[in-house]
């Protein structure tokens, strides 16, 4: 009986010991996407207003991550926009990208293995509404993340 009971005890202190690890597991990677988040945002509203897309602050981002998998660094801005067609986009987009550089080496910021710190990842016109993906590539799956997008934009 003793013996039953010393059992029970080791599953359940394992149980609590998974538990707890799971949980501090998820409270780091909730530190690290807002993190990411702050550092996108910050670098967003810089470029956007030097493209003068933004008149006002930027509303707060959507982290995108929940769709694509832990660790994804990838986040949604959404803009009120008129007369802005699909022909638009790629020139939009290039200029984004390359503000977002310069905001990045002006903070400092800088991309997982020498990779470029941001990358727009989706854009995209609905209902007068610009929306915008843009990924901090801070780590490997963000990087996995990017190159998915890219093969499936170029099997479209």
């Amino acid at each position: 009986m003793e013996f039953l009971y010393l059992i029970i005890g080791v599953v359940i202190i394992g149980t609590l010991a998974l538990i707890f690890q799971r949980y501090r597991r998820k409270k780091a990677l909730k530190l690290i996407q807002l993190d990411s988040q702050n550092l996108t945002d910050m670098a967003m509203e810089e470029s956007l207003t030097n493209l003068k897309l933004l008149n006002e602050s930027l509303a707060d981002s959507v982290l995108i991550s929940d769709v694509w998998g832990k660790g994804v660094m990838a986040f949604e801005y959404q803009l009120e926009v008129k007369n802005l067609t699909k022909a638009d986009l790629n020139g939009l987009k290039n200029r984004l990208e390359q503000q977002l550089a310069v905001q990045a080496k002006v903070q400092g910021i800088k991309g997982y293995q020498q990779n470029r710190a941001f990358v727009v990842s989706d854009i995209w016109v609905k209902d007068d509404i610009l929306h915008i993906d843009v990924s901090y590539l801070v780590n490997k799956a963000t990087v996995e993340y990017v190159n998915d997008m890219n093969t499936l934009e170029q099997n479209n």
